[in-house]
């Protein structure tokens, strides 16, 4: 019988099968922390992991996986690592511009992982998960100076020069957006 369904088919009964083992498991690590038998900080690890482990299942090949498993667990995994760092070595002011460094290297995964094999598809719907990625990585670097730097000159700097500088990054996007529409 298995052989007589469609690709599609298949697929669809892999993906349920998948979620329901997700929910399983969720509820059974949320059910051993309640009974304190298991340590918190490892539950959006294991999530993140079952995600990924579906995301592998979902296909034979990358073309044919479901990226709506690899995104979750790649975001949950990456934000389970930094609560498992955070537990055993708490991270103060760190963890600030950490926790976004995390969440960019989640979107880098999903690129490695997933769309820079689709050589069938434009550049820029390959190269998506790199604009949050390198934006989260720049967004933590931010922060990171923010902390760091406490001088005259660096508050003078991210108070008037960067958002200047967003401005005028925003002006040229638009520009090039409109020029782009007339020709």
């Amino acid at each position: 019988e298995w052989r007589k369904r469609t690709k599609t088919e298949r697929g669809k009964t892999m993906d349920r099968k998948w979620i329901g083992i997700i929910l399983v498991v969720i509820g059974g690590v949320f059910l051993l922390g309640n009974l304190g038998v298991y340590r918190g900080e490892y539950t959006l690890l294991i999530i993140g992991i079952l995600f990924l482990l579906a995301y592998r299942g979902s296909g034979d090949r990358v073309e044919n996986r479901n990226i709506g498993l690899l995104i979750p667990g790649s975001i949950v995994s990456m934000i389970g690592i930094f609560a498992i760092i955070d537990q055993n070595r708490p991270l103060g002011m760190d963890g600030g511009y950490l926790f976004f460094i995390m969440l960019g290297t989640a979107f880098i995964i999903v690129y490695l992982l997933h769309t820079r094999r689709l050589l069938h598809m434009s550049k820029g719907k390959r190269q998506w998960p790199l604009y949050p990625g390198i934006s989260l990585y720049g967004f933590s670097l931010f922060i990171f100076l923010i902390q760091t730097w406490d001088s005259p000159t660096s508050r003078f700097i991210m108070e008037n020069l960067f958002p200047v500088g967003l401005i005028v990054a925003g002006i040229i996007i638009l520009g090039k957006n409109i020029y782009k529409k007339r020709t």
